[in-house]
């Protein structure tokens, strides 16, 4: 195959032309997302005991517009989910007959209060060995009652 100059000259005058325009409109486009794993764990405080032995909590994992709903069963844990690498916000939706107490990670993987629902955890870039843990406890709502006797 041969070229003459005068195309080998206008493709030049292309091509150098093209990556000013390209590079603005790939560099948004085609920036890989890097991506991390997180899972979430349901414990109870120690010695209680579970009113609904089935009773699964309901959690919303959102991390830079992913949204990913999963259901954890008291004592398990969720399987680990991918989301981008970054700040993932867990909530625990409400369950009857328990309430929130803590949220904890692994690590330094909690980035907000202990006490708060939803809980903010960073997510490191990488694989299941190097995933978040966010581990949510409850415990079960407790009535109080009162007994009297009177005097007959």
């Amino acid at each position: 195959m041969s070229l003459r100059l005068g195309a080998l000259a206008a493709l030049t005058l292309v091509v150098g032309t093209l990556p000013l325009v390209a590079s603005a409109a790939t560099a948004s486009t085609n920036t890989p997302t890097t991506t991390g794993y997180i899972e979430v764990c349901k414990n109870l405080v120690a010695g209680e005991a579970t009113p609904s032995p089935n009773v699964s909590f309901p959690f919303t994992i959102s991390d830079g517009g992913v949204t990913i709903n999963v259901s954890v069963p008291v004592n398990q844990c969720s399987l680990p989910e991918t989301v981008p690498a970054g700040t993932a916000t867990v909530t625990e939706g409400s369950v009857a007959d328990y309430h929130f107490v803590s949220a904890t990670g692994n690590g330094s993987t909690l980035l907000s209060s202990p006490t708060s629902n939803p809980a903010t955890y960073s997510v490191p870039a990488g694989g299941v060995a190097t995933e978040t843990v966010a581990t949510f406890t409850n415990a079960v709502n407790a009535a109080q009652f009162k007994i009297c006797k009177l005097a007959s």
